[in-house]
C-alpha cells in the first residue's frame, strides 16, 4: 500500500469495554511499511511493543538488531500485562513469553496470519517482496489476538477481554470520487482511497459531484470546492475537528406546517438565501413564517417577523421561530462552525438561542460550562409542535440538542453565552432509556393540551433539587396550563417537572395547580412509565371531594370550572397501594403555605370550614394570629411587615392541626 507523505497511521487495540490502546504517527512519501510485534526494555520494564517499520527494496526487515530501521517519526504502542516481567521472542505463529507466572509459560497467539512476526495477509513470498510485486498485495494484520497463560487460562493483561480486536486506520487525504452518480457518503467505492473517511481524514468534495450524509460522521479537515455540494440530511450530523472551507447544506425535516424553534447550524446564511431555498407560510402584510424573539415582551409583541424582502444575515447561536407553507425540509447553507461560537449579548430573562453546529450538543454540558454562568444552568425549554406547548428539559436528563435546534434559556444577568466546540457529540442516541418511575399528568380543554411530569428516583427529595426540577415556561403568557408545587420549602413556583423520592410514594400528596378560564371543561388523564403493579394513581378534586383512579385504561376526570383558576388548592395527586384515601392527617400534610407576594401569605388545600393561623419567628415570638373560613380550599392572609427569615406556621382546622416551616424572603 502506498501512503502519501504526511499520512496519519493509527493502530487501535481494544475490547468491547472500550479499553483501547491508540498510537499514531506520520509516514514518509511513497514508502512501504510492515507492522511488527517486538519486545523491548524501557526503564527496566520488559514490554511487548508494536512498531511500524519501513520495507526497503521490497525486503521485509529483520526483527532484531541494528539493521532494523525504525522510522524517524516512528510510532509504537505498549501492550503490557499486569505482570510486566514477561520476556521472550517471536516464534512462527505465536509470540512466546517467559512471564514468570508459576505453572507455565505465557503465549499470545494470533488468529490472523503471522510471517516471522510481521502482520500481513494477501500475497506471501517468504521474507521478500520485489519491486515488481503489486503494492496492493501488502496488507496489514486484521484479526483477533487471543491471549492465554496456557491452553485454558487467560493472561492478566490490562484489557478485560481475552479477545482483543486489532485494526489499522491509515488513510488521511481522501477525495470524493463517486461511481455512477452515487451520493452515498458511506459507500467506500465512492472515495479515492477505497475507504470511508475516518475521524482523522482530510476530505475534499470536488465541484459538481454532490455527496449526502445521512448518518453521524467526523472528519479532521473538510474542503468543499466552489460549486461543490455537500448535504447533511435531517438526523445526520458532521463534526469537523480541524478546518472547514466551502458551503455545506443542512436540511432539517419539519413534519408539519406548525411552528418550530430552529437555528442555523452553519455560518454565513442570510434571509435572501433562506427565502430562495424555503417556502414559508405567509401572514399579514408581507410577513413570512420566520421570526426573532423579543425578550421581555409578551403576546404579539414577543415576535418580530421577517418579510418577503428581508435580507438580514442569520446570527450564530440565535434561535428563530419558523412555519413552512407545508411540511418538508428547512434548508440552511453556509460554512461549518469549527470554533467556539459566542452569542449576541442576552437580556435578563428569557432568550431564544440555538445550536450553531452541524452536530449534536449535550444540553447538560452546555449548561454546566463556565462561560454560561449568566443563565439558569438547571433547565432549558423546547417547543413541542405536536401539542403546541413548551416543554422544560432539566440538566439532570442531559438532553441532546439536535443540529439546528432552537431553545429558550433564562438569563439571570446580561452577557453572552458561548457554545464550545468541545461540547459537540457525534450522536443523539447516547443516553439509555430510564428505569425510573414517571407520571405525566395531561390536562385538556378539547383544543389545548398541556402536562406536568413527576419523576420518582432513589435520590429525589421533596424540596428543590438542583438540575431535577423544571419550571413552567414563563417567556409567554400562559392562559391554559397545569403544574405542581414543591412538597417542602414551597416558594410558589410553578413546576412542569418535579423529582421526588421513590421511597415515599405512598406518603406523598402532590399539589396540582392549573391555569384555566371560568366555564371551561377540563379533562385529566395520565401516562405512567415503570409504575409498580401494586401502586395506583388517584386524582383528588378536594372541592368536590372526588377521587378518580387514573392509571387504568381509558380513565379520565372531567370537570367544568365555575371560576377562573390560577393556582393550587383544589387538585391533588396520590400514589397509593390502597384505595382508602380519607386520612385527615395525609390531607393536612398536603396543605401548601407560601408567600404569594411581599405582603400576602397564601394557604392552599384546606378543607372547607373554620380555621385559624398563628405565625412565629425563629425565637418563638408570635407575630400573627387570625381566624377565617375556608370555602374554596384557598385563603390569602395579609402579613404585617416582617423581617426576612424562617417562620413557623401553626394552623388549626376542624380536622386537626398542622405545623409547617416557611422562609420569607
Amino acid at each position: 500500500m502506498v501512503y502519501r507523505q504526511g499520512t496519519d497511521l493509527k493502530l487501535i487495540i481494544g475490547d468491547s469495554n472500550s479499553q483501547t490502546l491508540t498510537a499514531s504517527g506520520v509516514v514518509l512519501d511513497n514508502k512501504r511499511y510492515a507492522l511488527f510485534l517486538d519486545l523491548v526494555v524501557e526503564n527496566s520494564v520488559k514490554k511487548a511493543k508494536f512498531f511500524l517499520k519501513e520495507i526497503v527494496d521490497g525486503v521485509l526487515p529483520s526483527r532484531f538488531g541494528a539493521a532494523v530501521a525504525v522510522l524517524p517519526n516512528a510510532w509504537s504502542g505498549d501492550w503490557v500485562g499486569s505482570n510486566s516481567s514477561g520476556w521472550g521472542e517471536i516464534k512462527g505463529t505465536r509470540a512466546y513469553f517467559d512471564s514468570g507466572v508459576t505453572g507455565g509459560n505465557t503465549y499470545a497467539s494470533f488468529s490472523g496470519t503471522i510471517h516471522e512476526g510481521r502482520f500481513y495477509d494477501g500475497k506471501r513470498q517468504g521474507t521478500a517482496f520485489t519491486n515488481a510485486d503489486p503494492i496492493e498485495n501488502l496488507r496489514y494484520f486484521d484479526g483477533d489476538i487471543i491471549v492465554k497463560q496456557s491452553s485454558s487460562s487467560s493472561f492478566p493483561l490490562t484489557f478485560s477481554s481475552n479477545s482483543i480486536p486489532l485494526s489499522i486506520e491509515y488513510h488521511k487525504e481522501n477525495t470524493w470520487a463517486p461511481i455512477g452518480g452515487s451520493v452515498d457518503y458511506t459507500d467506500a467505492a465512492n472515495w479515492s482511497v477505497g475507504k470511508v473517511p475516518l475521524s482523522t481524514s482530510d476530505i475534499k468534495i470536488p465541484a459538481n459531484l454532490p455527496v449526502t450524509i445521512s448518518g453521524d460522521e467526523t472528519v479532521n479537515n473538510l474542503e468543499v470546492e466552489v460549486n461543490g455540494a455537500m448535504t447533511i440530511n435531517s438526523g445526520g450530523s458532521l463534526i469537523v475537528n480541524g478546518t472547514s472551507s466551502g458551503n455545506v447544506t443542512y436540511q432539517r425535516a419539519l413534519g408539519t406546517n406548525n411552528w418550530y424553534l430552529v437555528s442555523s447550524p452553519v455560518a454565513g446564511e442570510t434571509m435572501t438565501d433562506m427565502r430562495a431555498n424555503n417556502s414559508y407560510a405567509t401572514g399579514s402584510d408581507s410577513n413570512i413564517g420566520f421570526a426573532t424573539y423579543n425578550p421581555g415582551q409578551i403576546g404579539a409583541a414577543s415576535w418580530t417577523y421577517f418579510t418577503n424582502s428581508s435580507t438580514d444575515a442569520l446570527t450564530n447561536g440565535t434561535g428563530y421561530s419558523t412555519k413552512l407553507s407545508a411540511s418538508g425540509n428547512l434548508s440552511f447553507t453556509g460554512t461549518i462552525n469549527t470554533e467556539d461560537v459566542e452569542t449576541s449579548s442576552l437580556s435578563t430573562g428569557f432568550n431564544l438561542l440555538g445550536s450553531p453546529f452541524t452536530s449534536y450538543v449535550n444540553s447538560a454540558t452546555f449548561l454546566g460550562a463556565g462561560n454560561s454562568a449568566n443563565i439558569d444552568q438547571t433547565q432549558i425549554w423546547l417547543w413541542d409542535q405536536a401539542v403546541e406547548t413548551y416543554e422544560v428539559k432539566v440538566a439532570g436528563d442531559a438532553w441532546v440538542l439536535a443540529p439546528g435546534q432552537g431553545f429558550f434559556v433564562n438569563a439571570t444577568s446580561a452577557g453572552t453565552v458561548t457554545f464550545e466546540k468541545s461540547n459537540q457529540a457525534s450522536t443523539g442516541a447516547s443516553f439509555k432509556k430510564s428505569s425510573r418511575t414517571e407520571l405525566k399528568l395531561w390536562m385538556s380543554n378539547g383544543e389545548k393540551n398541556c402536562f406536568a411530569k413527576l419523576y420518582y428516583t432513589n435520590t429525589g427529595v421533596k424540596g428543590f433539587d438542583n438540575g431535577w426540577e423544571g419550571e413552567l415556561f414563563g417567556g409567554v403568557s400562559n392562559s391554559f396550563a397545569v403544574f405542581t408545587h414543591l412538597l417542602e420549602d414551597n416558594q410558589g413556583k410553578k413546576y412542569q417537572l418535579q423529582t421526588l423520592p421513590n421511597s415515599e410514594m405512598e406518603n406523598m400528596i402532590v399539589p396540582i395547580g392549573i391555569i384555566a378560564n371560568d366555564g371551561e371543561e377540563i379533562e385529566f388523564t395520565i401516562e405512567t412509565m415503570n409504575l409498580s403493579s401494586d401502586l395506583k394513581v388517584f386524582l383528588e378534586d378536594r372541592q368536590k371531594n372526588i377521587f378518580t383512579q387514573l392509571d387504568i385504561d381509558n380513565a379520565e376526570y372531567k370537570v367544568t370550572l365555575s371560576d377562573a383558576t390560577s393556582g393550587t388548592g383544589r387538585f391533588y395527586l396520590h400514589t397509593r397501594s390502597s384505595t382508602v384515601l380519607s386520612s385527615d392527617d395525609l390531607v393536612l400534610s398536603s396543605v401548601s403555605i407560601f408567600k404569594s407576594n411581599p405582603s400576602t401569605l397564601k394557604i392552599a388545600g384546606l378543607k372547607n370550614g373554620k380555621a385559624s393561623i398563628s405565625l412565629f419567628n425563629i425565637i418563638g415570638k408570635n407575630v400573627l394570629n387570625t381566624s377565617f373560613v375556608s370555602s374554596n380550599g384557598v385563603k390569602e392572609i395579609s402579613l404585617p411587615k416582617l423581617a426576612k427569615g424562617v417562620y413557623i406556621v401553626k394552623i388549626k382546622t376542624e380536622k386537626g392541626k398542622l405545623n409547617k416551616k416557611i422562609i420569607l424572603e
